[in-house]
């Protein structure tokens, strides 16, 4: 199967009275070390004054299998 993957998005982040407050770019990649197990990294670039200029990010899925094997 496919083990590495790349990811982009436009954000933005609703604030206290329900309108968007930070808006951001989102590019990143990601590596399946098995069909449970997937990492990855990113980076945000914020597109307005009020979000932070740059982020990375990381992080970590795993796949728990399908909901009605967990009861």
């Amino acid at each position: 199967g496919q083990r590495v993957g790349i990811f982009g998005e436009v954000t933005g982040v609703l604030g206290h009275e329900n309108d968007v407050e930070d808006y951001f770019a989102t590019a990143g990649g990601s590596y399946a070390i098995s069909r449970s197990l997937v990492f990855d990294v990113g980076a945000t670039i914020g597109l307005n004054d009020e979000a932070p200029d740059f982020q990375i990010l990381f992080g970590v899925t795993v796949n728990l299998g399908a909901p009605a094997s967990w009861f």
